[in-house]
């Protein structure tokens, strides 16, 4: 299984990316292969 989170908040580092550091680390914890790369920009 692989999985994917996507952080849309400015700020890299609070609650919106604590919960999905939590989440996906339960889902590695099951045997999902994660990527978190936090260098990425996207422009709209």
């Amino acid at each position: 299984m692989k999985a994917i989170a996507v952080n849309g908040s400015p700020r890299k580092e609070w609650n919106t990316a604590t919960l999905l550091k939590r989440t996906l680390d339960g889902a590695k914890s099951v045997g999902s292969r994660n990527r978190d790369d936090k260098s990425l920009q996207f422009k709209l």
